[in-house]
């Protein structure tokens, strides 16, 4: 997928990023802005390694996006949907997956997993129940790693043969991908700018934290959720298949404090206190966010999407606040004046 370039007076949106950089000591970013299908602000950043001798930060970087990786699992989770192979969100997970313990899955579904209202959490390699699922909400890697269980007990395929298969080759994306080996496009995550990261490598059947996506591809995979898998007049992937997945599927029991998600995705909702969308961002707005600083937010009362790339893994106290505070960027750049 390629986007046609339009001017527009997106300054003060570059200079808010400029500051967000020093903020966070990121060693490496991008910006890639989309409005009415056209790229309206994209600028790039900084250097692969830490240590400045590397490859300048170019359209084709690939940054680890870490979390992000939730609204991938969650299309693949659609899919089964689509194909029957899943008949309701509702389905108990026991009915799926095996378990040693016949009770720690008891009254979880795969809404529950999507939500992160399953209750379930992980100590050195050992599932326990932190609370009884749908009454709390808290944030873990427990459950899309039991979806990514799901899927291939289901299928046989792994969620990165999907992707491959369904969603990478036949859109002709070449810059995202689950990464086994350490490779020049890879951009490195720091601590601090002296302090670099270990590169997260893994296996690469879509379960691990080893999703790598240059900014103008994740920009281009929220363009497909904002327009439902259409593309310029075609319909490249089926409507149907991000329906779900934009729309709210927490439990309409968890208490209104807590989170609203999709499959995954943020939604921006009224009356929700513990949310990572700033308050200036439209109701509707849908949004994603990885631990390095990656975000893809989703405006389609503006026609947006915003992608900033960050490499840091550091400044934990004000990530929330920097996340909120670029939504509100973006809008006060892109919003038209009343």
């Amino acid at each position: 997928m390629s986007f046609a370039h339009r001017a527009h007076p997106t300054s003060d949106l570059l200079l808010f990023e400029q500051k967000a950089r020093k903020r966070r000591a990121v060693t490496a970013s991008a910006l890639f802005v989309l409005q009415g299908g056209e790229v309206v602000a994209e600028s790039y950043d900084g250097d692969h390694t830490p240590d400045g001798k590397g490859v300048a930060i170019n359209p084709s970087s690939r940054f680890n996006v870490y979390s992000v990786r939730k609204t991938y699992i969650g299309l693949a989770v659609s899919s089964l949907l689509l194909t029957k192979r899943l008949l309701s969100l509702d389905t108990a997970l026991s009915e799926i997956l095996p378990s040693p313990d016949p009770s720690l899955f008891e009254g979880t579904t795969i809404r529950h997993l999507l939500t992160h209202t399953h209750g379930l959490d992980e100590h050195r390699g050992r599932l326990y129940r932190r609370f009884a699922a749908g009454t709390r909400w808290h944030y873990t890697n427990t459950g899309n790693d039991l979806l990514c269980q799901v899927f291939f007990a289901l299928t046989r395929h792994t969620v990165r043969e999907w992707l491959q298969d369904h969603v990478w080759t036949p859109l002709g994306f070449r810059e995202s991908g689950f990464e086994s080996e350490v490779s020049g496009a890879l951009v490195q995550d720091v601590y601090s700018p002296s302090r670099g990261a270990p590169m997260m490598i893994g296996k690469d059947d879509g379960a691990g934290r080893n999703l790598y996506v240059s900014a103008r591809e994740l920009a281009a995979w929220g363009y497909l959720h904002l327009h439902a898998g259409v593309v310029g007049p075609n319909q490249l992937l089926p409507r149907e298949l991000f329906a779900p997945v934009i729309q709210e599927q927490t439990p309409a029991t968890l208490d209104r404090r807590y989170p609203r998600h999709g499959f995954f995705w943020w939604l921006q909702k009224i009356g929700v206190r513990a949310n990572e969308i700033g308050a200036r961002v439209p109701q509707g707005a849908f949004q994603i966010v990885g631990m390095s600083g990656c975000v893809c937010l989703v405006i389609p009362s503006l026609d947006v999407v915003a992608v900033r790339m960050h490499n840091s893994l550091g400044g934990r106290l004000t990530f929330v606040h920097e996340t909120r505070a670029f939504g509100d960027a973006v809008v006060a750049a892109l919003q038209p004046s009343v």
